[in-house]
Parts: structure tokens; sequence; C-alpha cells
């Protein structure tokens, strides 16, 4: 016998569309809170009836006009968005991590980094060598740690 549970959700799914996490660029809370960032992508929509259906559900005003993924990318074409995307509206500013509100209280006077490259909040110094240094990066959304390598212009001269 058939399982109909299955088509049912595809029907729902196809009707839906595909839901993304909107969020303000540089931000992770939503008007309202709750689920207000969720937002279903319709398959018919253009680029900028999708940034219209962002900006509302967003409240921005003025509305969005460029679209960044996780990793701070730009998104340009709707068909680029994928399935529970986390995407971030700026109305034209450049990409701006969210912050993740447990700012460290963490700068010396040799401190000369950058605090965010790429996604990832320059933490932790690791080691320190002739032409630079290793510094910890912990990625704003996905919390994976790497280590940066940074080569300072003053001592490679």
């Amino acid at each position: 016998m058939a399982d109909f549970d299955d088509i049912d959700d595809f029907n729902d799914h196809a009707a839906q569309g595909k839901p993304i996490k909107a969020y303000k660029n540089g931000h992770f809370d939503n008007p309202k809170g709750g689920a207000r960032g969720l937002l279903f992508v319709q398959h018919h929509w253009t680029w900028d009836e999708f940034l219209c259906a962002a900006s509302q559900r967003l409240e921005m005003v003025p509305m969005a006009s460029r679209v960044f993924n996780a990793d701070g990318a730009e998104i340009d074409d709707i068909m680029c968005i994928e399935e529970n995307d986390m995407l971030f509206f700026s109305t034209g500013r450049s990409f701006k991590a969210p912050n993740s509100g447990n700012e460290d209280a963490q700068s010396s006077a040799d401190d000369k980094v950058a605090a965010v490259v790429g996604g990832y909040k320059v933490t932790t110094l690791l080691g320190r060598g002739g032409f630079g240094e290793v510094r910890l990066g912990v990625h704003q959304l996905t919390n994976d740690k790497v280590a940066l390598k940074f080569i300072l212009v003053r001592r490679a001269r």
C-alpha cells in the first residue's frame, strides 16, 4: 500500500517554497522576535520580489538591495539560494558579521589585527614568529575553530 503522507509533504513544500532564515545585516535578532525571520522563497519570484518580501519580513526601510550568506559571500541570483540558508540582508553596506553577544575585552597595545576576518572572529594569540603570528579564529555563525596566520608588515620589511 502506498504512503501518501510523503506526497502531501512534497505538495506542502512546493506550495510554501524554500524556507530560509532571514536576518538584517550584522544582527541575529529579528523584529518582534520569534520565527519572524523565517521566509519561504517562492519558485516564481524575481530577484526584486525576493528582496521586497525579505525587506517586509524584516521591516527594513529602505528596502534591502544586497544579500549575503553565512560566510559573507554576496548572493545576487535567486537560483543560488538553497533550502534552510541563513541569509543577511543589507540596504547597501558590505557584509557585517553579527555580534555573538559575548565580546571579549581583549585589546592590548600590539593587537593590530582585524577583529573579524572572513567571518571568523580573531581571538587568542597561539604563537608568534619572525614575520607574523597565528591566532585562533572562531566562525561567528558555526563556531568552527581555525588557525589564522597573519604576516605583520612592520616585521616583514
